[in-house]
C-alpha cells in the first residue's frame, strides 16, 4: 500500500501519465473479473501483452463478496463485477450494460417461440448459488413483479451452466454477450426476456490512490475499450 500511495502522489504531480513504454514496462497486475466478462475483455488485452509488452503479466484472482478489501489493501489492482461499491476511497465506473436473455437447450419441448410469460413462469431454472446470485438484481426484480423463479439447480460456476442447460430441460438467465461468446460450443436457443427488466451494468472498481498510476491507467483504459468494442 505505501508504494501504491507513493506512485499515486507522483502521478498527480506528473499529470495523467497514461503513455507508457510497453516494450520495457515490467509489472504483474492482479485483478478480479467476473466470469461473464473474462472471455470478452481479456483476449484483446492478452494479445497486446504478447505482442508488445513481454514484461507485463496479469493474474486473475478468484472473487468473493469482500473483494474490495483487497483493493483497499493494495493486493488487488482493480475489479470488474456486477454491482458497485459505495465507498469514498473507491472509484467506480460502469463498463457495459448487463443485457439478459433466457437460454434453453435447442428445441426445448416445453417452449414455443417466442417465449411467453406464462411459459417462462412454469420452467425450472438453473442459477448461481444464493450468495453470488444475491450480488445481482435478477431475483429482486422478478420477485418485485410477482414472478419468483423456480430454481431446481444452483451451479458453483457460471461456466457450467451452458452445458447443464444443453443436457437438461433447465433454462437459465444469462448475459447476452456471454451466451454469444459460447454459442458455437453448445446446442442452445436464446429467447428474449418475456418481462421487462430494469437496466443493469457491469462495473470497474479501483482505489483512488491508483487513479494517476500510469500503468494502471493503461490497463483500465484498455479493458474499458475492449468491453465497449465487442
Amino acid at each position: 500500500r505505501p508504494v501504491r500511495e507513493a506512485f499515486g502522489v507522483i502521478g498527480q504531480q506528473l499529470g495523467s501519465g497514461a503513455n507508457i513504454d510497453l516494450a520495457s514496462y515490467k509489472r504483474i497486475f492482479r485483478i478480479i473479473i467476473v466470469d461473464v466478462l473474462e472471455p470478452i475483455i481479456m483476449p484483446p488485452i492478452v494479445r497486446t501483452l504478447m505482442a508488445e509488452a513481454p514484461g507485463v503479466g496479469i493474474e486473475c484472482i478468484q472473487p468473493d463478496a469482500k473483494f474490495y478489501e483487497g483493493i483497499r489493501a493494495g493486493t488487488i489492482d482493480l475489479a470488474c463485477f456486477a454491482f458497485p461499491i459505495d465507498t469514498t476511497d473507491m472509484i467506480v465506473k460502469p463498463i457495459c450494460p448487463l443485457d439478459l436473455v433466457v437460454v434453453s437447450r435447442r428445441d426445448h419441448p416445453g417452449i414455443e417461440r417466442p417465449l411467453d410469460l406464462a411459459t417462462f413462469q412454469t420452467l425450472t431454472q438453473i442459477a448461481m448459488g444464493r450468495e453470488l446470485r444475491g450480488l445481482t438484481n435478477i431475483d429482486k426484480n422478478l420477485v418485485a413483479q410477482g414472478m419468483p423463479r423456480k430454481v431446481g439447480y444452483m451451479a458453483a460456476k457460471i461456466w457450467s451452466m451452458p452445458a447443464m442447460i444443453e443436457r437438461t430441460d433447465l433454462v437459465g438467465i444469462l448475459p447476452r454477450r456471454f451466451v454469444r461468446e459460447l454459442a458455437g460450443n453448445f446446442a442452445l436457443d436464446i429467447h428474449e426476456m418475456p418481462t421487462e427488466m430494469p437496466e443493469q451494468f457491469m462495473y470497474m472498481m479501483w482505489h483512488a490512490n491508483s487513479e494517476h498510476d500510469p500503468g494502471h491507467i493503461w490497463l483500465r483504459e484498455s479493458m474499458m475499450q475492449a468491453a465497449r468494442s465487442n
